[in-house]
């Protein structure tokens, strides 16, 4: 019995020194790894060093760092760096997720150092304002415009008849004072549902802007004077009648009121050439091979995208 005893105490005295021997041997590793460092703490295979604690001092206190209880932030040091060993010894740093997450924080420090800063060094001079404001001078004129009512038919079986009330439509609008459109006549003859409680009001039109009106039969109303009513034009979906309420003449934004939206468009436009330039620098930096043949074949796909993706 004695020597059962003797021989179990032996087998754990062999185990102890095993331990205290691997222990000793990680701890020289810990010391060799770290030679010339002065460490604060030692979490498995990490040690954390002054240097580092201080820079965590000097992220967490700022100007304030006297105040910060250093025992308590050691002990969330040591917290935290048990927690990342753990994880890296069951293999999370290995997962996708982790890899894109840390992929992002790189991009975005490289983003930091090589480009957001020269993006805010981006200025426009009122030279260039003025530049983009004569080569862009259509951008800033304002079409001709007009304000109409309309009485709309869709095309019946007795045409001729439909175009003769329509007529007889566009004498009495003459009755109607301007403001008020074709009046109850809308509301009578007109099929256009949107606008026939209103007069006929169907609001204003730009010259050659496209509209869910056919383009020729809303060219007319610019060849009307204000107050009167349009001939019945035959469209291929029915009959229109229309009257001119109102109307702008073409004219110039003047370069006071557009300087602002030529200034962010400048802004914008320097912003996206400095942003392709800083692409096609990390991208000439390196040698790229793309085996587009074994891309998967998908249904919705229309085109490869030859252009680096954003971030």
């Amino acid at each position: 019995m004695r020597s059962i005893y003797s021989h179990v105490l032996c087998l754990l005295a062999g185990c102890m020194v095993g331990v205290l021997a691997v222990l000793i041997y990680q701890n020289r590793m810990i010391a060799d790894h770290y030679i010339g460092e002065t460490l604060v703490a030692e979490v498995g295979s990490k040690g954390i060093t002054l240097s580092e604690f201080n820079k965590v001092l000097a992220q967490r206190g700022g100007q304030y760092q006297a105040n910060v209880d250093v025992n308590a932030l050691l002990d969330e040091m040591v917290l935290h760096t048990a927690i990342v060993q753990y994880a890296k010894q069951h293999n999370q740093d290995k997962l996708f997720e982790y890899q894109q997450a840390t992929n992002n924080l790189l991009i975005g420090k490289i983003k930091e150092q090589f480009l957001n800063s020269e993006l805010a060094k981006i200025t426009v001079s009122d030279a260039e304002i003025e530049a983009f404001y004569r080569q862009n001078h259509a951008d800033f004129t304002q079409a001709e415009q007009t304000r109409v009512a309309m009485i709309y038919q869709a095309l019946s079986e007795n045409q001729e008849k439909q175009r003769t009330l329509l007529q007889q439509v566009s004498t009495s609008a003459l009755e109607i004072e301007i403001a008020n459109g074709f009046g109850a006549l809308a509301v009578e003859y007109s099929d256009h549902q949107a606008s026939r409680y209103r007069g006929g009001h169907i609001g204003w039109f730009k010259k050659d802007l496209k509209t869910y009106l056919p383009v020729d039969v809303v060219a007319t109303t610019y060849s009307l004077d204000i107050g009167q009513t349009s001939d019945v034009i035959k469209a291929d979906d029915g009959y229109y009648l229309f009257r001119l309420l109102d109307k702008r003449e073409s004219s110039v934004k003047p370069l006071q009121k557009v300087k602002a939206e030529i200034h962010h468009k400048i802004i914008v436009a320097k912003q996206k050439d400095m942003k392709q330039r800083f692409e096609n620098k990390m991208l000439s930096s390196m040698s790229i091979i793309k085996y587009l043949d074994n891309l998967p074949e998908l249904e919705n796909t229309k085109k490869v995208n030859e252009h680096p993706p954003s971030f």
